[in-house]
């Protein structure tokens, strides 16, 4: 079991060509259509196989977006602090491209307004575009 001390505390940064202003968010994950086989004469699923998947980091700030939705793909890339305070840890996502964006308000919590950008893997799932240093 691992300590404290290896979570994330803090975001540092996040980067998509340029800055991504006042980033306060993320959640990042691999998704996948399974299709379940069965069996001539078995009762139940026999095997399962992946239709298609694909990989989605969701970012989420205050200030609006300075690229083109739907450009060329580029890595993806989040800074975090470790809550030991002093190391960083550093989400490396490679060849990732933006096709839609949100903008969420609410007039009696402006705190709380803010933009939620999906960005999506560009290639084969055959290798993770995911790395972590």
């Amino acid at each position: 079991m691992g300590t404290p001390c290896g979570a994330d505390l803090l975001l540092v940064s996040a980067t998509y060509g340029s800055a991504i202003d006042m980033c306060t968010g993320f959640q990042f994950g691999r998704s996948a259509d399974v299709v379940s086989i069965q069996g001539e004469g078995v009762i139940g699923e026999e095997c399962h196989g992946v239709k298609k998947g694909r990989y989605i980091v969701v970012v989420e700030y205050l200030v609006a977006p300075n690229w083109a939705v739907g450009g060329a793909a580029a890595s993806l890339v989040i800074v975090t602090k470790k809550m030991d305070g002093t190391t960083n840890r550093t989400y490396t996502f490679a060849n990732m491209r933006t096709f839609e964006y949100a903008k969420e308000f609410d007039r009696d919590n402006p705190e709380g307004s803010r933009w939620r950008q999906p960005f999506i893997y560009q290639g084969t799932l055959a290798s993770d575009p995911l790395t972590i240093s």
